[in-house]
């Protein structure tokens, strides 16, 4: 029965983690995933409306997921809230936009509200190949589109990132 189970498990490899903050590392094997935030965050503290052109115009948060090993490895970024003082009221996803450039290509002028609720925000997935690196830009704005009253709210938020690796050995 041991030996079974013994069997089992070293014919199957599974590798899940979570990387967060500025400049995370994860070093497994032959796998090394790397999360190089280079700017100050992501807030909105006293933001007021603006058109989709000036939010995409806006100076944004940048960052990088490189994979320096040389397996392939399935991500997920998540857009996650971030602690705030208790005397900030958070403003509601309903009255965010944002445009995430991945590599060059922009996503466009997006709501918010369709990457999902915190913490389930995805921002970005897919597969990621040994010795490539994908750049991130993210503008985030509160839009003019919406009606409703943001007075005073803050919006302050940090990447997860979630990767996996499985493969037979």
């Amino acid at each position: 029965f041991i030996v079974l189970i013994l069997a089992i498990l070293i014919s199957y490899a599974y590798f899940s983690t979570q990387l967060s903050g500025t400049d995370q590392i994860v070093k497994v094997g032959e796998l090394e995933l790397v999360l190089d935030e280079t700017s100050e965050g992501i807030s909105l503290d006293n933001a007021v409306g603006i058109s989709d052109s000036e939010g995409m115009s806006s100076t944004p948060s940048t960052f990088e997921l490189r994979n320096n090993g040389n397996k392939a490895v399935d991500y997920t970024i998540y857009l996650d809230d971030n602690t705030i003082r208790e005397t900030d009221t958070r403003i509601d996803d309903k009255f965010l936009k944002y445009n995430l450039k991945k590599n060059g290509e922009n996503s466009g002028a997006t709501l918010l509200t369709t990457t999902g609720s915190n913490p389930n925000r995805i921002l970005d997935m897919g597969t990621i190949e040994g010795g490539e690196t994908n750049t991130y830009s993210l503008n985030l704005w509160i839009t003019d589109e919406v009606d409703g009253n943001y007075s005073g709210q803050v919006f302050s938020g940090k990447l997860r990132v979630e990767v996996s690796q499985e493969r037979d050995k």
